[in-house]
């Protein structure tokens, strides 16, 4: 998440497609969020994008559907 300062090792993996909607657990669907973010984002259906130059958007729901 953008100003989120945690180190990987205090993040968890996070599906960018869910795994109960079919996503796989794989590195181009996954990326390291914070506890704190990692549940804001399952609470409020934000978006998060992987690109392949492996940067990462985190859009709001209104934004990502758009």
């Amino acid at each position: 998440m953008p100003g989120c300062h945690a180190p990987p090792s205090r993040c968890e993996a996070h599906h960018i497609i869910h795994w109960v909607d079919g996503g796989v657990t794989a590195i181009d669907n996954m990326v390291l969020l914070c506890l704190v973010h990692h549940h804001f984002i399952h609470r409020h259906e934000w978006h998060v994008t992987l690109h392949p130059d492996a940067t990462v958007t985190v859009l709001p729901p209104l934004e990502a559907s758009a």
